[in-house]
C-alpha cells in the first residue's frame, strides 16, 4: 500500500509540475509574441507635426496632433483653413477623424453654394497595425456627397457609411511624422526657407491643451499665431501681418515683427485691447488672414474667424 501511495503522489507531483510549466510557457508565449506591438502603440508618442498624403492626392496636408494617454485630437492645416481631428488608439491601431466643418476648407473639393450646405461632415483614417514611430499606414474612407441640378443636397454621408462607401472605396493613405521628436533631423527637410505647420490658437503654445482652432468666439481676449521655422538665419526680420476680411479689400489691424535668433519656431499674437473695435471692445465678427513674412519675403499664410 505504502508504494501504491507514494507512486500516486509522484504521478502527482509530476503531472502537476508538467500543467505549471504549460501555463507558465504560455503566458510567456503571450507575453513575448503579441504585447510587444501592443506596447509600441501605448508607449506612441504622436504629439507634434505630421504629413497626412492619401493615394488619390486629394488630401495632401501639414496635421498638428496632440496626445493625452490614448486620446488624440489636432488639425489638418490648409491655407485657407483647417480640418477638426480627433482620435484613439486602441491596442495595436490608430483611428482618426477628420471633422470637415469650414466651408472655405470644403470650396477645395465641392462648390461653394455646395460647401456650405454640408459643413461638419466627417471622414475615418484607420491605421490598424503600427509598426513605426515615424509613419503610419491605413486607409481612408472620404465622406460622399450629391447634390441636385439646383443645388440642394441630396446625398451626405459620413466616411464609412455604406453610402460613401459605395461611392468611395477606401484608398490607402499614409501618416508621416515631419519632426522626429529628440532629434534635430527633419524629414525631407527642404533647402532654403520655410515657413510650416501655422496655428492660430487661443492659448500660448506653452500652455496645454493648446487650444488650437480656427474659429474663436467674439469675447476671446487674445489671439495667437504660432509657427515651426527652417532654414531662417539669426538677425533675420520675422514679421506677421493681420488683415480684417470683412471689407471690400483686406484691411491690415495689425503688423509685428520680431528678428530671429536662429530658432525653430516662432509666435505672435494680438490682443483684443489693442487691436479690436474701439466702440465694442473686441475683436470684430468676420474672416481674418495672417501673412508670415521672413525678411520681408512671405513664406506662409493662414485664416481664422471670430463669431
Amino acid at each position: 500500500m505504502k508504494g501504491f501511495t507514494s507512486m500516486n503522489v509522484y504521478r502527482h507531483t509530476v503531472f502537476y509540475s508538467l500543467e505549471t510549466l504549460l501555463i507558465i510557457f504560455a503566458i510567456l508565449f503571450v507575453e513575448y509574441c503579441f504585447p510587444l506591438k501592443l506596447a509600441l502603440a501605448q508607449d506612441m508618442n504622436l504629439n507634434g507635426q505630421w504629413m497626412l498624403v492619401d493615394s488619390k492626392g486629394k488630401i495632401d496636408c501639414p496635421m498638428l496632433l496632440e496626445q493625452k494617454s490614448t486620446e488624440i485630437k489636432g488639425v489638418c492645416q490648409y491655407d485657407n483653413g483647417n480640418t477638426r481631428i480627433t482620435g484613439k488608439i486602441s491596442g495595436n491601431s490608430l483611428t482618426l477623424v477628420l471633422v470637415d466643418e469650414n466651408p472655405d476648407v470644403i470650396a477645395r473639393w465641392l462648390p461653394k453654394n455646395i460647401a456650405v450646405q454640408v459643413a461638419g461632415i466627417l471622414s475615418v483614417a484607420t491605421f490598424p497595425d503600427i509598426q513605426s514611430q515615424n509613419e503610419l499606414r491605413g486607409t481612408y474612407a472620404g465622406w460622399h456627397v450629391r447634390w441636385t441640378p439646383d443645388g440642394r443636397i441630396a446625398v451626405k454621408a459620413n466616411g464609412g457609411s455604406r453610402d460613401a462607401l459605395a461611392a468611395n472605396i477606401s484608398r490607402p493613405i499614409v501618416l508621416r511624422r515631419v519632426v522626429i521628436p529628440g532629434t534635430t533631423h527633419e524629414s525631407a527637410a527642404p533647402q532654403g526657407v520655410e515657413v510650416y505647420g501655422i496655428m492660430t490658437s487661443s492659448r500660448h503654445p506653452s500652455e496645454s491643451p493648446l487650444g488650437v482652432s480656427d474659429t474663436f468666439s467674439l469675447d476671446q481676449n487674445r489671439i495667437y499665431c504660432y509657427f515651426k521655422l527652417r532654414g531662417v538665419r539669426a538677425g533675420s526680420a520675422i514679421s506677421s501681418l493681420w488683415y480684417f476680411l470683412g471689407t471690400n479689400s483686406p484691411e491690415k489691424i495689425a503688423e509685428i515683427s520680431v528678428t530671429s535668433r536662429g530658432g525653430d519656431s516662432a509666435q505672435f499674437d494680438i490682443l483684443r485691447d489693442s487691436h479690436c473695435n474701439e466702440e465694442a471692445k473686441r475683436i470684430p465678427r468676420g474672416k481674418y488672414r495672417i501673412d508670415i513674412l521672413i525678411d520681408g519675403k512671405k513664406e506662409g499664410q493662414a485664416y481664422f474667424r471670430v463669431q
